[in-house]
């Protein structure tokens, strides 16, 4: 600290503050607040990298208690656990019931852990620190590409168990559409009906693509009325929502990855009686009503 000019050394006080062992997540509020009052337009590089360096040294420790860095081991720990919560919660929050809705409802948390892993990997991830009357200030800015190096690996690590993990419900959501179709009996394929499972005749399937290419605009209550309006008319095969949707999105490719991404936190199509509408209703029956 030689040759330091008094006003560096009076900030230099402010930023290292006291010398006594303190709690992390205080010292970063404390030190959040400092550059807002104080730092936040400051020029001399020196001081703002000291300011840096003790924002990463007390992120450093208040990070443990984030469960997004915590290591692949901690992740497998308590990985069932908090997947379990996450499915109570949503079931009471949406009331999803039955295998479908938990199967739907495991994914979604995956995905969302696996969105938070990249989120490390890119340095998109933020940490928020609340200041008082102050807006939560996000101390991500502060650190450097070399804070996240450790982390970042760990990521890569917990992005691949996660991974294998949805594979595992891809195996089992197969072997149950699989036994879902043995059940219906086979349904013998009609040249020219390329979903002999979903649609009922060539001919529905036929008016299904004409009704999409002209009336679908909001993908969401569009194709939740079609599919509920095509069941009550008895025109396609009992499926579920998810399998329904998964077929608009990776067969027939009428909806899409983000569409596909949006249901699948949704979980389930609206209701027949939530969804219509006279325009609907008018479209669905100039195609549909004379098969």
């Amino acid at each position: 600290m030689e040759n330091l000019s008094h006003y560096q050394e009076r900030v230099l006080d402010k930023i290292y503050g006291p010398l006594e062992r303190t709690d992390p997540l205080k010292e970063l509020e404390r030190l959040c607040k400092l550059y807002l009052d104080f730092l936040h337009n400051e020029k001399d590089r020196y001081l703002i990298s000291e300011f840096k360096r003790a924002v990463e040294g007390k992120l450093s420790l208040h990070l443990a208690s984030d469960k997004r860095f915590n290591d692949l081991d901690s992740l497998k720990e308590k990985y069932l656990e908090q997947t379990k919560d996450y499915i109570s919660n949503k079931c009471d929050d949406l009331g999803w019931t039955g295998v479908d809705g938990i199967a739907d409802l495991t994914k979604a948390y995956v995905g969302e852990l696996i969105d938070q892993q990249k989120s490390i990997i890119d340095r998109s991830v933020k940490v928020y620190i609340d200041i008082k009357d102050e807006e939560p200030m996000d101390v991500i800015q502060f650190v450097s590409d070399l804070f996240l190096d450790e982390h970042k690996f760990n990521a890569r690590l917990k992005i691949d168990y996660l991974n294998a993990e949805l594979s595992i419900f891809s195996e089992w959501e197969t072997n149950q559409s699989w036994k879902s179709n043995q059940n219906q009996g086979n349904i013998p394929a009609e040249k020219g009906n390329p979903y002999p499972h979903l649609f009922k005749s060539k001919s529905v399937y036929d008016n299904f693509i004409e009704y999409t290419s002209k009336h679908i605009k909001d993908y969401y209550i569009d194709y939740s009325y079609l599919k509920k309006r095509l069941e009550d008319e008895s025109l396609i095969h009992n499926q579920t929502d998810k399998e329904f949707m998964r077929i608009l999105h990776e067969e027939l490719k009428l909806i899409t990855e983000e569409e596909f991404d949006e249901y699948f936190v949704k979980g389930k199509l609206s209701s027949l009686g939530k969804s219509k509408s006279k325009d609907r209703i008018s479209n669905f029956n100039k195609i549909f009503i004379n098969i």
